[in-house]
């Protein structure tokens, strides 16, 4: 799937990113209605559309989703990191997004929906606001 990523499972990007959790939390809480378990065993498809404000506000929103949807019965999930173009331009975020996510380049919009709509990808997360959210007022 080059230009898109790679559908990584659930339990194997956990694993990866466990030791950030305690630099990050004291305890994560989720209030869901429906009940997170119930929407993740209704839909095999989901698109996860997070806001935040700061720059690196997505960090702890997608690092808590990831935690409590396998809590929650999302082991046999696999996910797809779709990351800001940006961040392939800096050595290091280009790293990190390469050894954690798999990504080794930004992703192409065609490709990703294909992999969500025909491939092996349950779930993606978006962070629509992510271009504007170091200008001007966040509650704008």
């Amino acid at each position: 799937m080059r230009g898109v990523g790679v559908a990584l499972e659930l339990p194997v990007l956990y694993r990866r990113l466990k030791w950030v959790y305690p630099l990050l939390f004291d305890e994560i809480i989720v209030k869901s209605q429906p009940p997170l378990r119930e929407i993740l065993s209704r839909h095999s498809k989901l698109v996860h559309a997070i806001s935040h404000a700061g720059t690196l506000g997505w960090i702890p929103a997608i690092l808590a989703l990831l935690r409590v949807a396998l809590q929650e019965g999302g082991q046999n999930r696999k996910a797809l990191g779709v990351f800001h173009r940006g961040l392939y331009r800096v050595a290091l975020s280009r790293w990190i997004l390469k050894q954690v996510f798999q990504s080794a380049e930004p992703p192409v919009f065609a490709k990703v929906i294909t992999a969500f709509k025909e491939g092996p990808v349950t779930d993606v997360a978006l962070f629509p606001e992510g271009d504007n959210c170091i200008v001007g007022d966040v509650y704008e």
